[in-house]
């Protein structure tokens, strides 16, 4: 009977428990008015250690420089100007942070996911074409002018598209001090070290010479068996090296002792060197 009380006691707390909204998967609310990260703790935790009150200044909620557009001179023409918690140590369980994205005539922000986060996307000027892609592989994309905004479910790929010869730029908002950033190409075809070849000509449904153009593309290592290749034909060409200068030393020249008699009356003995190459 006792046993049973017990079994029926716990099947109820386990009921309740399962039924509260307790159990959803957030964080829990600050027991503090603010937990500003500690740079220099080396206690590991999952986010930051609280820095000391009584040492926190203004400075540690403070971030500034996104009145200045981000240098867009790269391959994809666009660039984010960020604070979170790596910038702004005031954003600790904080639980959000902040971007300036420029995308330069005709730039891409690349497809790319933040794995602990959602982001807003508010167009301050020019136009851009943005979407993403949902687990089912449905695409959800529109063109936002200033004043529109977006939202990218937190976990999603997405992107954002300069369609116009005129640079365009935005505020961006995000559910996370530390949102996390996963770019698509880059991770697959970047990895250190790299994914493996056929992996990725299976996954891609192309070969694997046109995966190795990819990678090197994105600076990621050879594969082993190209590598090996390398290494192989280089130690060889050194051992081809060692041995043609050692018989270029031994035939270029040969030293043998002589002996000259008479030489305008005068007798003389020693070493000379002469060319094989004069017979």
């Amino acid at each position: 009977m006792a046993a049973s009380s017990c079994s029926l006691l716990l099947a109820l707390v386990l009921a309740v428990a399962v039924m509260s909204p307790l159990v959803l998967a957030y964080d829990p609310n600050s027991l503090q008015d603010f937990c500003v990260a500690d740079y220099t703790s080396n206690v590991f935790v999952n986010g930051w250690a609280c820095k000391d009150p009584s040492k926190v200044t203004a400075a540690d909620f403070s971030v500034s420089g996104f009145h200045i557009p981000g240098d867009t001179s790269n391959f994809a023409g666009s660039n984010s100007t960020v604070a979170d918690i790596h910038v702004l140590p005031g954003l600790n369980t904080a639980g959000i942070s902040l971007a300036r994205l420029d995308v330069a005539p005709f730039g891409l922000n690349p497809p790319h996911t933040h794995p602990r986060g959602t982001e807003m996307l508010t167009v301050v000027e020019g136009e851009l074409y943005v979407g993403f892609i949902t687990t089912q592989g449905k695409l959800f994309g529109k063109v936002i002018r200033p004043g529109g905004a977006f939202v990218y479910p937190k976990g999603l790929v997405h992107f954002a598209f300069n369609l116009t010869p005129r640079p365009a730029w935005g505020v961006v908002g995000l559910s996370s001090q530390n949102p996390g950033l996963i770019r698509v190409a880059d991770s697959i075809f970047g990895a250190s070290p790299a994914v493996n070849d056929e992996v990725l000509a299976k996954a891609f449904r192309i070969n694997q010479a046109t995966v190795q153009m990819i990678k090197e593309k994105f600076g990621a290592k050879m594969s082993s068996r190209i590598a090996f290749l390398v290494i192989y034909f280089f130690v060889m060409y050194s051992y081809m090296l060692d041995a043609y200068q050692l018989i270029s030393s031994m035939t270029s020249s040969v030293c043998f002792p002589v002996t000259v008699n008479e030489v305008e009356g005068t007798s003389l003995s020693g070493s000379g060197c002469r060319s094989t190459d004069q017979g």
